[in-house]
């Protein structure tokens, strides 16, 4: 206790005590100024149409995140059709376990509660020369069911790795 009290008379003495409380204050307050957005994980599982290359995950993860937040005006083709399009044009569909994926616009077209789509699955294709977007379809979980949605992708880069060949 005689310890304690000494060098709190010390850190008071030379300042340091004031430096330390304002320090701790100031702490506190800029935690509470950071985001708490829900960051994306890396899928589950990958369907891979990328013609033995591998898939990037983290070109998929930035993919996804470069949606707009809106739902695009093409129309939605069947799953299995969305399939038989990322096969041929090569690409991925990236499959996760309920995945939080903050889209407030399209949540709220969707009527979903708060900011946050419940993504299951995202088909990319691989980039398409002479366009600015391309074109996505996502899975989301909605009141019980799941429903796909059209988006728009500004992340234009490849996600099959040009260099590496699968096994």
């Amino acid at each position: 206790m005689v310890f304690a009290r000494v060098f709190a008379e010390e850190l008071e003495d030379s300042g340091m005590l004031r430096l330390l409380f304002t320090a701790s204050v100031a702490a506190a307050l800029l935690s509470g100024c950071a985001p708490n957005v829900i960051q994306i994980r890396s899928p589950q599982h990958i369907d891979a149409f990328c013609g033995g290359r591998v898939p990037q995950v983290t070109s998929i993860l930035s993919v996804v995140t470069s949606a707009e937040d809106k739902t695009a005006t093409f129309p939605v083709p069947s799953t299995a059709q969305i399939r038989k399009n990322v096969a041929a044009a090569g690409g991925v569909i990236a499959h996760w376990d309920n995945q939080p994926l903050l889209l407030p616009g399209v949540a709220k077209e969707l009527g979903y509660p708060g900011q946050y789509l419940t993504l299951g699955d995202a088909a990319i294709t691989n980039r398409e020369a002479g366009v600015d977007t391309r074109r996505m379809y996502l899975t989301v979980k909605i009141d019980g069911g799941t429903k796909t949605v059209a988006l728009r992708a500004f992340d234009l880069q490849d996600i099959c790795n040009e260099g590496a060949k699968s096994a």
